[in-house]
């Protein structure tokens, strides 16, 4: 892996700030993970109630499984 990162915050920092490499934390989101939080997001936080209650029975369903 090349590490690009401390050329990258040298380029996107405004001036004044000086971020300091070994004390930045770099987090990689993993798009499947994302796509999947999107759309819990978007049946828990929606207006379908009968979505909201099958997500949830399936996802009880599945611990008790597990």
């Amino acid at each position: 892996m090349v590490d690009v990162w401390p050329d990258w915050v040298a380029e996107h920092s405004a001036p004044h700030v000086h971020a300091n490499p070994s004390r930045l934390l770099l987090l990689q989101v993993n798009v499947r993970d994302a796509a999947e939080e999107d759309e819990k997001f978007s049946v828990l936080m929606g207006t379908s109630v009968d979505e909201r209650r099958e997500w949830v029975e399936r996802s009880i369903l599945a611990e008790i499984a597990a």
